[in-house]
């Protein structure tokens, strides 16, 4: 083997392992600096059960699995906040993961589309007085919460919960002189 020969083996060998200890970084980095901290954060948190962190080409998809839950608004303002801690806005889709029933999902099928109506048009006092009145028919109970940038929707039948988070549309605020 001739020594040019030689030195091109080297340099091939050399990228080689550059790349291969460059990938190998960022992976150790997103195990243990990104993804194992929030997990430790977000089961620290008393409603959360389990948490998943799967990374893919788009950011971060985080499924937070809930136990009993009194306050939704609360429990997943207290997720947000963790993740905004540590992500930028849009880096992560988060899935909140309930333990509903079928008589749970099939009564959130029936009343989705009131939710959607709410939510575009703010009748938040009548969609409490709708889902009062389904819940008495069916046996649930319900909590209704809002806040300027979701609606917070909790059914209950027993042990079994349906948390939904239903953002609202922004709306536009307008400065300056009108006339």
């Amino acid at each position: 083997m001739k020594i040019d020969e030689l030195r091109i083996a080297v340099v091939l060998l050399a990228m080689i392992l550059t790349v291969v200890a460059l990938f190998g970084g960022y992976k150790v980095y997103n195990v243990y600096g990104v993804e194992k901290p929030v997990k430790e954060q977000l089961s620290a948190l008393p409603p959360v059960s389990s948490v998943s962190i799967d990374k893919n080409k788009n950011g971060y998809d985080i499924e937070v699995q809930l136990g009993a839950v009194e306050n939704l608004q609360s429990a997943y303002t207290g997720i947000e906040n963790v993740l905004n801690q540590r992500f930028d806005n849009g880096d992560y889709k988060l899935h909140i993961i309930d333990n509903r029933n079928e008589k749970l999902e099939l009564f959130y099928l029936q009343i989705q589309p009131a939710v959607q109506q709410t939510a575009a048009k703010s009748e938040f006092v009548w969609l409490d007085g709708y889902l009062d009145a389904k819940c008495r028919e069916m046996g649930l109970k319900h909590n209704l919460m809002i806040d300027e940038k979701n609606i917070y929707v909790h059914i209950s039948d027993g042990p079994y919960n349906l948390y939904d988070i239903v953002a609202r549309p922004a709306v536009g605020i307008s400065a300056g002189n009108n006339s």
